[in-house]
């Protein structure tokens, strides 16, 4: 009877926490079905361009090399503002991988006032980080 109640509790709650385990893998297989597809029109569009450049229409050779060092110049600024995206993506997507954690570790018994305080924290830390890439992307 009562040990009833508190079987079919955790049995609702392992269910729920498998049909949204089950919910985050498809939205990841999506997300990355997406990125994908992405690269792909990314690459064709940037082949493309190359071989554009590559043809030597009505520009003199001081005007393609110029433009081809305009170019190196621009992929490398893309590369390092990749990595920096890409990487701060990683820090927090492991300080929010902590953060839950520790909520699951401490359950109800916990401390919720500094697990509050933690998630602000790093919630602060999202909008900074999207406010500094937002600037990078825009300059």
């Amino acid at each position: 009877p009562a040990d009833w109640d508190d079987e079919a509790g955790h049995e609702a709650q392992a269910a729920a926490q498998a049909a949204s385990e089950a919910m985050q893998l498809e939205e990841r297989a999506a997300w990355d079905e997406e990125w994908r597809a992405l690269r792909q029109e990314a690459q064709a569009a940037e082949s493309e361009a190359l071989q554009e450049l590559a043809r030597p229409k009505m520009m003199t050779q001081s005007q393609q090399a110029d433009l081809a060092a305009e170019r190196r110049t621009t992929e490398a600024d893309a590369e390092r503002w990749q990595e920096g995206l890409w990487g701060g993506l990683v820090r927090l997507r492991k300080r929010v991988a902590s953060l839950a954690q520790n909520a699951r570790q401490s359950g109800s018994g916990g401390f919720p006032g500094q697990l509050q305080a933690v998630a602000r924290s790093i919630e602060r830390d999202m909008e900074v980080f999207k406010a500094q890439q937002r600037q990078e992307y825009e300059s």
